[in-house]
């Protein structure tokens, strides 16, 4: 019972999570973290539908999520943790879970943030969240699937 990844993908749980990464990593649950999904009963069952069939999903709000990885209460032996946002990578930090690597497999495009790589775009409030998920020992790493090489993170933000 463990956690083995943790990522950000602003699209959370889809395709290439469930075809590519799930199986790659040998999961056999996803946690998915964020406070609007675990509330929207339609974004559960769709992410529940995209999930691979072996592995079980759960969707919880950040706190929640937390206090489960912290009390090591899993439902699966090699679990993924999926953040929808950095955001919610740095307040899960806050209530104590401090994962060692971070993998940044998605953050989108939306007004004032600037592209740096595919599906890469951040402006001065990420690189604040950044330089504090840095700051409190996180290895940030930018990788879109496991087919592609990982890289520093800060070869391509400056934060």
């Amino acid at each position: 019972m463990s956690v083995i990844y943790n990522r950000v993908d602003g699209r959370m749980v889809h395709g290439q999570v469930a075809t590519s990464l799930a199986p790659a990593l040998r999961a056999d649950e996803i946690l998915v973290l964020n406070d609007e999904a675990a509330n929207d009963n339609q974004q559960v069952m769709l992410m529940k539908l995209a999930a691979p069939s072996d592995c079980e999903l759960d969707v919880f709000t950040v706190a929640t999520g937390t206090e489960i990885i912290l009390d090591e209460d899993f439902n699966g032996d090699r679990t993924f943790v999926i953040y929808k946002t950095i955001q919610d990578a740095l307040k899960a930090t806050e209530y104590g879970y401090v994962p060692d690597v971070l993998y940044i497999g998605g953050m989108y495009s939306s007004e004032g943030k600037e592209e740096k790589a595919i599906a890469l775009f951040v402006d001065e409030k990420d690189c604040q969240v950044l330089r504090s998920l840095e700051n409190k020992g996180v290895k940030l790493i930018y990788q879109v699937s496991p087919l592609n090489k990982e890289k520093p993170l800060s070869e391509l933000v400056e934060y």
